[in-house]
């Protein structure tokens, strides 16, 4: 007998190569979802508060309330189908996502839809393999703000820190 592995068969190979289109779609479709949720965070007065101009048709208040509108939309999707094929969606990207979906709303206040806004970024950012601004404050109330990726969020957690993206 020979050594080393057997090539794959035919039907294998289209499996691996299929499964890597899929991740890099989904990848694609998450670095497209952080953009839209940074082109909200340049104008979320637009949206929230007191002096929402996404009123006023023809502005790019309008335009804002349009990307809100689509975040929405996509919030709305069961959350782990939204981040299928990227890799297991992990427990604190999921409660994130709930928790930013269900609380994103024009009639916060700007503070505080941004503050959602940067949440949902997190989560998708970690989502997609990179890392994300986190304020991590540990058992005795001390907090640090540091980036984080994923395996690391899931490590501090595990040691019994909040992470709170920002």
């Amino acid at each position: 007998a020979s050594g080393g592995a057997k090539p794959l068969s035919d039907t294998a190979q289209g499996k691996v190569t299929e499964k890597a289109e899929t991740k890099s779609l989904a990848q694609t479709q998450i670095f497209s979802n952080i953009s839209l949720v940074n082109e909200i965070l340049k104008n979320p007065g637009a949206i929230s508060g007191p002096i929402q101009t996404g009123i006023i048709p023809f502005t790019a208040g309008a335009t804002v309330k349009n990307q809100y509108n689509q975040l929405k939309g996509l919030l709305s999707l069961d959350k782990r189908q939204l981040l299928k094929g990227s890799g297991a969606i992990s427990d604190f990207e999921f409660r994130v996502l709930n928790q930013a979906a269900s609380d994103l709303g024009r009639n916060q206040s700007e503070k505080s839809f941004k503050k959602s806004l940067l949440k949902i970024r997190g989560a998708f950012t970690t989502a997609a393999g990179l890392e994300a601004e986190v304020r991590v404050t540990d058992p005795s109330g001390e907090s640090i703000v540091s980036t984080a990726s994923r395996a690391e969020i899931d490590k501090l957690i595990a040691e019994g820190n909040t992470v709170e993206y920002i």
